[in-house]
Parts: structure tokens; C-alpha cells; sequence
């Protein structure tokens, strides 16, 4: 049971009320916040609470034993010297707090302690913030110790992981921000609807190119529907037949034959597909014929195979320059939201696909200076997507810190020994936090595990038994 002073007890025993709520909070870096819900500044304990009609605290609910304690304190950024960007930053999570009432008028009467805890969850919509309090029972029930699996429990470059984060960082500067948005995204690139100069002649198609931010040419992995035959005939342009691959050969000696004349317009058509989904095709290029040129087609993409998203492409005759016909896509297509988790950076290039998976990335100027956020994907041609989007745009010349990530794996996903990031990358396999080897799930819970008669027996022929794990 809690005690009062009788001074205090009177107070919340009179008629009029002159109980004011206030609260404390100190930042993990030091930064401390007092306010109070009255109309002036009052001075408790030596410590001076600003006024501020913005402090909104919850119901308070606590219960004997264990049960969390909780509250939440709402308000408007800015208005209680609390900056939205500090809240983006994370400097609170985790700051201790303090909210208690006292008697305004006989501040000597002492308090009434109503919750001491740390802030948990925060939430920031549109200037406001709700901060939840988390009583000092929450510390209880949080888990303190390990837990055994295949993956590593260390975090990389902590103390027990003792990678060296900042041999592995990489700095840059960002390039081609205004355009990343409009960059396509896509594994299928369908080309139908083909118009040309001579609607009489076959089409001869000499090369096709997609090429990244950079101007890499990217991986084309095959090209389909490309001829098309009429009984046993096949169309080859009155030439002998070519591969199909010759229009990504980067050779413009070889063509394609494309059946046009007097036939159903799917055989006008032909479809691209990538190795695998790519975020960051920037150019496209067409190769053809000087006495028979493309005027017009229409380009759809799709990551599926099978839903298909038509690009807005005028005339490509306006795009055309001699044999070549060029579209710059960043260009070309208008952007749909702001650009804030992908970007370009040359300093970056040439690194490994995927490199930068898992691991972090810090801003050091721009808008969004001193924010960290995960990376999803990074390509060798330099692009990076975040995980989730910065606060403010992410703008041409901005420098950043990016740093590796790990799988926390020492065996492959496929099972493949040693392939995991821990040996392949970092060679840390002394401080591996992880038990690899543990039979999976299943083999526990039936509490057997095949093993061949003979464990040093190179043949697969011999009898499997069953032991006990």
C-alpha cells in the first residue's frame, strides 16, 4: 500500500481540487524532458516542469504481482520541445520516465509516485506522437537467456560476434536519385504490336539491349516467340535461319527474323526474359535494319510471366538516332511517390549482387542525416533498396556509410557446408553463436535418426537403420 504525507492525503481528500500531474523523462543520452498539465511552470524537488496544455497522459492500470504496468502520453511534437526527428531517430526508445502528481499549492506535502518505467512503443503520425510507458515490471518477463538453433544468435560485430564492422563499411555519395523511381522493375519484357516501314517484308532484328543505371548491359536469359512457321517452313528473312540469341549477342552482324506479312499479329511480337527480376533497367536499345525501320511497338513488362504492365511510350521513331533506337526510361516514365528507399550510388559499383543484404546503412548529409535503416537488396551495378522508406527524400550528392549484412549462417539454405556468410565472408567460424548440425524438427520429435550401417561406406547402396537420437 502506498504512504502519503497527511499534507498530501488532505489534498486529494478536498473539495477543490489543486492535484497537478507531472512527468520525467530522461533519454538514454542524456536528454532530459519535465512537463506538467498545469498552467504555469511549477518546481518540484528543485527541477522546474514546463506548462504545457499538450501533455496528455492515458488511464494508468496496475495490478499486484508481475502484471506489466502500462500508460500512454500523447501530444503534438515540437509544441513540448519534443522533435519529430529525434522520435524517427529512436532516441527515445527505452528512455527512463517517471509520472507522478503532486499538490501545486504545498509542493512540500510530497508526491504521489504513479509510475515508474520506460518508454516502449511510439507511434508518430502527422506531428503528433503517443509514447507507450512500460512500468519497471516489464523487465520481468522480458527473455535474458539463450536459445539454441541453427542460426547464429549473435548480432554481427557485437561482442560475441567480434566482426570488424568498420574494416567492411563502405562509404559513397548518392547519383540518379530524382530518376530511381521511374527506373523499370521487371524479369519479362514483351514486344508486341510491331509496326514498321514495310508492312510487306519480313523484319530483320539485329540486337536488343537493356541496360542498367550505369550503362551495363544486364543479363538477358532468353528470348521467345521470335519465329513462327507455316507447315514445316520457318521464316528466316530469305537468308539461312539464325538462332534466336542473336538479337543479345552484342553482335550486329547477327539478326532475328521476325514473320511479319500476311499473318495474325502474335507472330508481330516477341518476348525477353531477364535472369531474374530486375529493379534498376534504365535503357533500352533497339538494333535494326536501315532499309526497313520499326516506327512503333508496344513494350509491357511483368515480373510474373503473366500479368503484363504496358510502358507509356510514344512514337519510337522519336527516339530513334541512325540504327539505334534509344528510350532513357528515368526519363520517360513519371514518377509515383517520392524517392525514399531506393537509390543509385557509383561508389558501389563492381561490388557483389547482394552484398549489402541484411546489413545497415547511415546517412551523414542530407535531409536524413544521422537516420540508420536495414538495406533489402543492393546490385553490382551500384542500386540500393531499403527496407523501409527514409523520412525525407533521399536527394543527388547525399554521402552515407553502408555496412555488410550477415545471414547468420555457416551451412548454405541448401545445405551446402560452409557457404554461409559466417565462413564465406567474414571466415568467423570460432565465433559462431549457432548449432548447424542439430537434425531438424521432424527427426526430434520421432526420436530417430537414419544412419547407414557403415558411416565410412562411400556407396549409397547399403542398408539405412534407424538409431535412437
Amino acid at each position: 500500500m502506498k504512504a502519503f504525507s497527511a499534507g498530501l492525503l488532505n489534498s486529494y481528500a478536498s473539495r477543490v481540487s489543486t492535484i497537478c500531474n507531472c512527468l520525467k523523462i530522461i533519454r538514454l543520452d542524456g536528454v532530459t524532458y519535465r512537463f506538467t498539465d498545469l498552467d504555469v511552470d511549477i518546481e518540484v524537488l528543485g527541477e522546474t516542469y514546463d506548462s504545457s496544455i499538450s501533455f496528455n497522459p492515458s488511464t494508468y492500470s496496475s495490478a499486484l504481482g508481475l502484471q506489466i504496468e502500462n500508460m500512454e502520453v500523447a501530444g503534438p511534437v515540437d509544441n513540448l520541445g519534443i522533435n519529430d526527428f529525434d522520435i524517427i531517430k529512436n532516441l527515445f526508445y527505452g528512455a527512463e520516465i517517471w509520472v507522478f502528481s503532486v499538490d501545486y499549492k504545498n509542493v512540500t506535502n510530497g508526491t504521489n509516485n504513479i509510475l515508474y518505467g520506460t518508454i516502449g512503443e511510439i507511434e508518430l503520425t502527422d506531428k503528433t506522437f503517443k509514447f507507450e510507458l512500460r512500468g519497471i515490471s516489464k523487465r520481468y518477463v522480458n527473455l535474458y537467456s539463450n536459445y539454441y538453433g541453427k542460426i547464429c544468435r549473435a548480432k554481427l560485430g557485437d561482442d560475441k560476434c567480434k566482426v570488424n564492422l568498420p574494416y567492411y563499411m563502405k562509404t559513397g555519395t548518392v547519383n540518379d536519385s530524382s530518376l530511381i523511381n521511374n527506373l523499370v522493375n521487371t524479369k519479362y519484357l514483351y514486344f508486341s504490336n510491331l509496326t514498321k516501314t514495310n508492312s510487306n517484308s519480313d523484319y530483320k532484328l539485329y540486337e536488343v539491349k537493356l541496360l542498367d543505371t550505369l550503362e551495363n548491359n544486364l543479363t538477358i536469359n532468353n528470348v521467345s516467340d521470335l519465329y513462327y512457321t507455316d507447315g514445316s517452313t520457318l521464316w528466316s528473312c530469305g537468308v539461312t535461319t539464325y538462332s534466336k540469341t542473336n538479337i543479345v549477342d552484342n553482335d550486329l552482324s547477327t539478326f532475328a527474323c521476325i514473320k511479319y506479312a500476311n499473318i495474325s499479329y502474335k507472330a508481330k511480337s516477341f518476348i525477353i526474359e531477364l535472369t531474374k527480376p530486375t529493379p534498376n533497367i534504365r535503357y533500352l536499345e533497339i538494333y535494326d535494319d536501315a532499309t526497313d525501320r520499326l516506327t512503333n511497338a508496344t513494350i509491357s513488362t511483368s515480373l510474373d510471366g503473366y500479368t503484363y504492365t504496358s510502358l507509356p511510350i510514344p512514337s519510337l521513331s522519336t527516339f530513334r538516332s541512325g540504327d539505334k533506337i534509344r528510350i532513357d526510361l528515368g526519363m520517360l516514365l513519371s514518377a509515383k511517390f517520392s524517392n525514399r528507399y531506393k537509390f543509385t550510388s557509383h561508389d558501389l559499383s563492381g561490388i557483389e549482387e547482394n552484398y549489402f543484404q541484411y546489413g545497415k546503412i547511415k546517412w551523414l548529409t542530407g535531409l536524413n542525416s544521422g537516420l540508420e535503416t536495414e538495406v533489402i537488396t543492393s546490385t553490382s551495378g551500384g542500386f540500393v533498396e531499403l527496407a523501409l522508406p527514409m523520412t525525407y527524400n533521399i536527394s543527388d550528392g547525399d554521402t552515407f556509410e553502408i555496412y555488410p549484412g550477415c545471414n547468420h549462417l555457416l551451412m548454405g539454405r541448401d545445405g551446402t557446408p560452409y557457404s554461409g556468410h559466417c565462413f564465406s565472408r567474414y571466415d568467423n567460424v570460432i565465433n559462431f553463436r549457432g548449432e548447424p548440425y542439430l537434425p531438424n524438427e521432424d527427426v526430434l520429435l520421432s526420436g530417430f535418426i537414419a544412419v547407414k550401417e557403415s558411416r565410412e561406406a562411400e556407396s549409397d547402396d547399403e542398408a539405412v537403420y534407424l538409431e535412437p537420437v
